[in-house]
């Protein structure tokens, strides 16, 4: 689900630039979303969220660390029919209180 979550929403809002955004969803789907695990849970400064609506997958955010102080967030989308409702902003504070606490000199 949260493929497909994150493929929708790009495409959603391609316009002009839709097979730009095809094939970056295409690379995204092949590269770091077909193995989570592996590359947002095993490195400290890495990790991936996703938000839950009466059970069901709504959202999707991930943060892959970089260097020193530096992460870069990477898919982050929620789905069309939840879209509205506060979850991206939730998991954007989500994301900000998980560097928050990893932006200590010891853990740099």
């Amino acid at each position: 689900m949260v493929r497909e979550i994150f493929a929708q929403g790009l495409l959603d809002f391609a316009g002009d630039y839709l097979t730009q955004v095809n094939d970056y969803v295409s690379d995204s789907l092949k590269d770091d979303l077909a193995d989570i695990p592996a590359n947002y849970l095993e490195s400290p400064g890495s990790c991936f969220w996703v938000a839950e609506v009466e059970g069901e997958i709504k959202g999707m955010v991930g943060i892959q660390y970089r260097s020193g102080e530096e992460a870069e967030l990477r898919p982050m989308s929620v789905a069309s029919d939840a879209r509205g409702q506060g979850i991206g902003r939730q998991l954007l504070e989500t994301v900000d209180g998980f560097c928050r606490e990893r932006a200590t000199p010891e853990y740099v």
